[in-house]
Order: structure tokens, then C-alpha cells, then sequence
């Protein structure tokens, strides 16, 4: 036997990232409008700060579930919907899924899941041996719920778990309150799990609702890499009821152990002292660059792109197809994420970062729009 041939079934599963897959083979200085990150420098107060905590500090093991002076401050954002005992530091958002999804799905389990998503919510889900179920987002309506189609699929099939993204990671469309306090009740009356992925929820424009605010069995998950711009530094987190969260803790104890010291600490000072991150300047930028994208591809497109409810991303109906403009893109030395990537619903558009530097967003922008006028 050759040493594959040993390789579990649940490995063999899993697929490779279609949104990595973007990166591979990229021309040298490619403009990468792809990966969900908003690059932002550390600011010298930042620097000093982690300067005296190697220098000063013994950067030990925290416990399993984090520093609890971080779990108090999270609990806070939540206005103590939960408490800092329901709440466990993970290393990034994505180790937060995998403990959520492995804690709660069996084999055979089904898990619905909206379309278009982020495509690691399926391949974690398969992972665990559960069966992933998709519901079609309306995208004549800005990717609104399809209160029917969920309907239909949740009256055919048991569904154990509904897992969201609000804001949505591709499309940046946030959830009325009304489909909120709807799919709260709906999963209350089948005896659904909600879990609802909250990552973008602190870059949305306009105030919106954590799903915290409507009850306490909701498991959510989120993190600092997107609001602070700290994905490398690898801070997320889950929450959960009181009465499941320890055996959560555990599976994410002999998964990790705990999240990094030395993160835990940078993210304690970030949520205690704002004068750190001059969020108004990010929301200011994001905006600017949000207006300038729409503007110049409906120019482009010849037609009106809407306007989603939070940043970083433009989810862009184009009339090509999707694998076919991105490969053009790449060879055009811009890189962006095929829509089909996160479903059927996805294809025919492609996810584009707006978050970067204004002036690298005008070049991959240009480029962007060589390819549209190739066709």
C-alpha cells in the first residue's frame, strides 16, 4: 500500500479552496481583489505595546477557553446576551466553525445552508459526515431570504442546523429585521440549531442586529480579523449557551489548546482603547472605495450594481461566465473569486475586495474593466 491509501475518508473528502484556488499560478504583481482581507498597517502605539509584552511578559498557555479579561470585553459588545463563561477564543473565526460544525452535526446529519455562501461552511460540514442542504437567496432582491423556497426545503427534509453569514460573505447584504426575527421563529418551531456567522457584522454601514439580541440559543460565531484587519493574527470566537459551551471548549481544548498569549493580549488592548484604530478612517475609506467600484463596473456593465449593507465586498452579476472572466482576469494580472464558488446562485458573478489601497483598487478596477471591454 502507498502511504494515500491510509488516508481517512474524512480527509479524502475535503476539497480544495476554490477562492485559494484564484491565487495559484498568478502572473508576478498581480493585483489580488480575491482574499477577504482589508490590509492596514500597525499603528506605533500598537507596536510599542506588543514590543513591552514580549519583552516583559511570560507568554504562557491561557486557559482553554481564553483570557477571561477578553472574554469580559466580548461579552460586553454583546451587551451581556452572553456572558464572558459563554464565550471561548478561538484561532480565527474559521477553527470556530470547525469546532462548532464537528460539536454539533453526526454522520448523516443535515445542515442547510444558504446559496450563495462561504464555501468553507460546506466542506467543514462534509468533513463531519453530515449532508449539506442549500436554500436558493433571492437575488432579485439583493440576495433577501426566499422565505418559500426555505419553507419547501425545511418541510421536506429534517434538518438539524441553519447556518448563516450576516452580513453575508459573498454578496455583503445583511438580513432585514424582519427575515431575522423569521428565521428565529421558523427554527424555534422545527427544532432547528441557528448558527449564525457574524464576522462582518462591526463593518456594516448602518447599525444591525446580532442575532445575540434574540435569544440565547443561537450559537454565534465571529472574530477581530476583518474589523481590525488582524487576520494573521488569528482572534475569533464562538458563543454559546451555557449548558453546551464547556463541551464545546473541549473539542477546541484537543484541537489547539488556546488561542495565541500574545493575540488574546494584542486583542484585550484593541477592544479597551479605540484611540488604537481610527475606525472612522476605515469606514471612511471603505466607503470611498465602495463608491468608486460601483460606480466605475456599472459604467463598465452598462448597468446599475447595487449597494450592500457592509464591507468589503461587491458580489457582481456579470453577463459572461464566471470561471472563464476570472481566468481572463488572472491573465490581465487582477485576481477576483468566481461566484460559483459559493453555489449555484453564485454563478455568472464574481466577488471582488473593494478593501484595499485606494490606489491598487483603481489599477485591478482597470484591468477589470480590459476584460470586460475583450468580450
Amino acid at each position: 500500500m502507498k502511504i494515500h491509501d491510509y488516508l481517512s475518508d474524512s480527509v479524502n473528502r475535503l476539497t480544495e479552496s476554490g477562492i485559494r484556488k484564484v491565487l495559484q499560478n498568478a502572473p508576478p504583481n498581480s493585483i489580488n481583489l480575491a482574499l477577504g482581507e482589508i490590509p492596514r498597517p500597525l499603528s506605533p502605539l500598537i507596536k510599542n505595546y506588543l514590543n513591552e509584552i514580549i519583552q516583559n511578559e511570560i507568554h504562557n498557555y491561557t486557559q482553554n477557553q481564553g483570557i477571561e479579561e477578553l472574554r469580559n470585553l466580548i461579552s460586553d459588545c454583546y451587551y451581556d446576551n452572553f456572558s464572558p463563561d459563554e464565550i471561548c477564543i478561538t484561532v480565527g473565526a474559521e477553527e470556530a466553525i470547525f469546532t462548532v460544525l464537528n460539536s454539533f452535526l453526526n454522520q448523516g446529519d443535515l445542515l442547510l445552508i444558504p446559496d450563495p455562501i462561504f464555501p468553507a461552511y460546506k466542506t467543514i460540514a462534509e468533513f463531519t459526515g453530515a449532508k449539506v442542504v442549500t436554500f436558493a437567496l433571492d437575488c432579485t432582491k439583493n440576495f433577501a431570504v426566499n422565505r418559500k423556497q426555505l419553507e419547501s426545503v425545511i418541510g421536506k427534509m429534517k434538518i438539524k442546523a441553519l447556518l448563516l453569514c450576516n452580513p453575508s460573505n459573498p454578496t455583503s447584504h445583511s438580513l432585514s429585521t424582519e427575515d431575522q426575527e423569521y428565521i428565529v421563529k421558523i427554527c424555534r418551531e422545527k427544532k432547528i440549531l441557528l448558527i449564525v456567522d457574524e464576522i462582518y457584522l462591526s463593518l456594516s454601514f448602518f447599525p444591525i442586529r446580532s442575532f445575540s439580541e434574540l435569544g440565547k440559543d443561537i450559537v454565534i460565531i465571529s472574530g477581530l480579523s476583518k474589523s481590525f484587519s488582524l487576520t494573521g493574527w488569528r482572534i475569533g470566537w464562538f458563543a454559546a449557551p451555557s449548558e453546551v459551551i464547556n463541551k464545546l471548549t473541549r473539542l477546541h481544548q484537543f484541537t489547539v489548546t488556546c488561542a495565541p498569549y500574545i493575540s488574546q493580549r494584542l486583542a484585550i488592548k484593541l477592544l479597551q482603547s479605540k484611540k488604537l484604530v481610527d475606525d472612522y478612517f476605515l469606514k471612511n475609506n471603505l466607503n470611498r472605495n465602495q463608491k468608486h467600484s460601483i460606480e466605475f463596473l456599472s459604467g463598465e456593465l452598462k448597468y446599475q450594481i447595487p449597494t450592500p449593507d457592509a464591507a468589503p465586498y461587491l458580489f457582481v452579476e456579470i453577463p459572461y461566465d464566471d470561471l472563464n472572466f476570472v481566468q481572463r482576469c488572472k491573465s490581465n494580472g487582477v485576481l477576483v473569486v468566481p461566484g460559483s464558488v459559493f453555489g449555484e446562485m453564485g454563478k455568472n458573478h464574481i466577488r471582488i475586495n473593494y478593501g484595499v489601497d485606494f490606489k491598487l483598487l483603481e489599477q485591478g478596477l482597470k484591468r477589470i474593466g480590459e476584460v470586460i471591454n475583450s468580450y
